[in-house]
């Protein structure tokens, strides 16, 4: 008995570069589709880049992190799409707390933003002089990232000006870990 082909495809593949956690800039990254039941494959690297093939090679022009993921076609032209990849190369992870900001209307520093880039992971808190949480960074958005910031409100209503505290645990990707702790002011000034 044969069986008729249902057209199932998975969509699956694996870097056959030595990738360690940070790839050096540069470097010709090799990927390895892993599919089964897929004919026509499209690979996005993340940069813009798309291209096909079963095994194949991308350079990146630039360092940063990458979200990598692959998309294959049955003959039935059933569609499947792989879960993502990140990669990141050579570029150090970075957290900075700023110690002012002034919520003000006028455009410029109106946010408290931790300035970071390449961190896998990323959490804080934001506390005023008693000891209450007036905000927090909780879920990990790489599109959001921790610039998101808080906008000086507490429940819609203006903070006060004083001096509040942060506490941020983060880890690059770069396996770096940090774990901040200190003073901010809020200003008020136009």
């Amino acid at each position: 008995m044969i069986l008729p082909d249902t057209g199932k495809v998975t969509a699956t593949f694996q870097i056959t570069s030595d990738t360690m956690n940070l790839i050096p800039e540069f470097s010709e990254i090799f990927f390895e589709n892993t599919s089964v039941g897929g004919k026509k494959y499209e690979w996005h690297f993340g940069d813009g880049v798309i291209s096909s093939g079963e095994v194949v090679s991308h350079i990146y022009s630039k360092s940063g992190c990458f979200d990598v993921y692959l998309v294959a076609w049955s003959r039935e032209d059933c569609e499947d799409r792989s879960d993502s990849i990140t990669i990141c190369l050579d570029e150090k992870s970075m957290c900075e707390v700023p110690n002012i900001f002034s919520p003000n209307g006028d455009m410029k520093n109106d946010y408290f933003q931790v300035n970071a880039k390449t961190l896998k992971s990323f959490k804080g808190t934001l506390i005023n002089r008693w000891g209450k949480t007036v905000y927090e960074w909780d879920v990990w958005d790489k599109e959001t990232y921790p610039t998101s910031g808080w906008n000086g409100k507490i429940k819609e209503t203006e903070a006060s000006p004083g001096v509040y505290y942060y506490i941020i645990i983060a880890e690059g990707w770069d396996d770096v870990k940090y774990e901040l702790k200190g003073a901010f002011h809020l200003v008020k000034e136009k």
